[in-house]
């Protein structure tokens, strides 16, 4: 049976150090037309709890190039989805035997994925207030709502964080 650890955990100050190493191995495989790797989602906020998930995102210049990246991705141990429902991205999982534990998105700089992901990371972490409200929300989700309504409220919540961050 495959966990993808629903329940959010208290921030672990490893979290950090486990995509600092990850980083390396990817630039280390992965070189060409790789501009950057970041660290996104949750794991990315100091302090904030979370999925313990990775969630790591790869700019590159071309998103149809960065095909050629699969292979690699694979030989490193994630599973590849091109049935991914998100545009703008090609989507990878990484798993601990039966536990989910990376997300890894390739987006192409300039691409709204790549630059939401990279907003909604910085705005969390510039506000505290916002870190604990988006928690609170997450910890409501896990808690039971409706799947729906769950993902609709943390729907909302991205895109007015994402508006105010435009302004």
């Amino acid at each position: 049976m495959v966990v993808s650890r629903p329940c959010l955990v208290p921030y672990d100050p490893r979290w950090p150090e486990l995509f600092v190493s990850l980083r390396s191995r990817l630039l280390s495989r992965l070189r060409d037309g790789v501009i950057e790797v970041h660290h996104v989602g949750s794991t990315a906020v100091p302090g904030l709890s979370a999925k313990p998930v990775l969630d790591v995102l790869i700019e590159v210049e071309d998103l149809e190039a960065a095909l050629a990246l699969v292979p690699a991705m694979e030989s490193l141990g994630f599973l590849y989805g091109p049935e991914d429902t998100i545009e703008e991205r090609h989507y990878f999982r990484g798993w601990d035997g039966d536990l989910r534990t990376h997300h890894i998105s390739i987006a192409e700089r300039g691409s709204s994925h790549l630059d939401d992901s990279i907003a909604f990371r910085d705005a969390l972490r510039g506000s505290p207030d916002l870190a604990a409200e988006y928690e609170h929300l997450k910890a409501g989700i896990y808690d039971g709502f409706v799947r729906g309504e769950a993902h609709r409220g943390k729907t909302a919540f991205v895109q007015r964080v994402l508006a105010a961050s435009r302004r």
